[in-house]
């Protein structure tokens, strides 16, 4: 008889956990099930972490005894060709005939996910907690630090848990964020109407300028017929007149032709003025939009991010020497009720003294969890 050792992936979704319940779909049952295909031998496989319904892992170990004489190896291929596809065995090895994950020191290293964004995303909702509450990551790390260490966690486990102790040993936690763009459709109402400012304002200016060339235009053309006009009229007097009168219309057409002159030249110099007035004007408010949208770009970046406005991925990590049941979404619940604002971070040494489960935030959702992987220490 041999021991095969499972490193086992799977979502578990659609599972009402691990452990084999009759009647219900378990990872447990379908792993029975594929090896009996393949073997013939009616087997319990037995796993390291006994999951609950809904979550997920990368990194599950399962151990299942045989008489085939398939190289061990090989049987990762073989179960993975009969599984279903939201399960997936990553590797097989044989080992000794009385080894057990479960009796053999590990650690393990669970991930909650939470997607933090004004709406949900479709595409997460299975493996991630939605929330819409702006979360404050600085204070959740300065809480997650008080439960590195060991601890009596009796205040975050169920209150079904059917350990002799509760006292368990936490060697990291920590929370990360994410940032994420997420479609224009689910940015702010603010980025909208800047971007619809942005239009009028350009549509504006462009009438603006349209308005003021047509007026140039116009003006250029009446001014001009105006003066040819005057001009000419001059002229006319001037050849009726005497030789003396001549030279005082001379005089006059002269006085009017340098009137004329100057009125060009005012003219032109106030639209010249009102050209560089309106360019000028054009150019303050461009440079006013660009200002504010560098601004407003800044401002997302940093400062967003905890104020409810940007879309980001945040996961708790936590890695101990063992866990209790539903340990790990009690941490994750209670962590989200720190992010905001709801418990101060130095209450967790409070709520760890209490040892009493009413003391803690809520058992976060089971889709944000993963077992990420099982490490046997001591063993390469």
């Amino acid at each position: 008889m041999r021991r095969i050792l499972l490193t086992v992936a799977y979502d578990g979704t659609n599972y009402h956990g691990w452990q084999f319940q009759e009647g219900q779909p378990t990872v447990e049952g379908e792993l029975n099930k594929a090896i009996l295909s393949i073997t013939g031998e009616e087997v319990c496989v037995e796993g390291a972490s006994r999951t609950d319904a809904g979550v997920h892992a990368k990194g599950n170990l399962a151990i299942f005894d045989t008489e085939a004489r398939m190289e061990a190896d090989k049987f990762a291929y073989a179960l993975n060709s009969r599984l279903p596809e939201d399960i997936c065995v990553r590797a097989s090895i044989q080992v000794e005939p009385d080894f057990h994950p479960r009796n053999v020191p590990t650690e393990k290293t669970y991930k909650y996910r939470i997607y933090r964004a004004p709406f949900p995303d479709p595409l997460k909702r299975l493996y991630s907690h939605f929330t819409y509450y702006p979360l404050d990551i600085e204070k959740m790390n300065q809480a997650a630090a008080f439960l590195v260490g060991r601890h009596d966690f009796k205040s975050f486990c169920s209150i079904y848990t059917q350990a002799k102790t509760s006292v368990r040993e936490i060697t990291e936690a920590r929370v990360e964020a994410e940032p994420i763009i997420v479609p224009e459709s689910q940015t702010t109402s603010g980025r909208q109407t800047t971007a619809e400012g942005e239009t009028t304002a350009e549509g504006e200016m462009t009438a603006g300028r349209q308005t003021t060339a047509g007026s140039q235009m116009t003006a250029g053309r009446q001014m001009t017929a105006e003066s040819q006009m005057t001009a000419e009229g001059q002229m006319t007097a001037g050849s009726q007149m005497t030789a003396g009168s001549q030279t005082t219309a001379g005089s006059q057409t002269t006085a009017g032709r340098q009137t004329t002159a100057e009125g060009q030249m005012t003219a032109e110099s106030q639209m010249t003025a009102e050209s560089q007035m309106t360019a000028g004007s054009q150019m303050t408010a461009e440079s006013q939009m660009t200002a504010e949208g560098e601004t407003r770009a800044e401002t997302l970046g940093s400062d967003e991010m905890f104020h409810g406005r940007q879309a980001m991925d945040v996961i708790i990590t936590v890695k101990g020497y063992g866990f209790l049941y539903n340990m790990v979404r009690i941490i994750a619940g209670t962590l989200i009720e720190v992010g905001r604002g709801r418990i101060p971070p130095d209450r967790i040494k409070e709520i760890l003294e209490a040892r009493d489960r009413r003391a803690a935030g809520p058992t976060a959702p089971a889709r944000g969890l993963t077992l990420e992987q099982i490490q046997i220490l001591g063993r390469e």
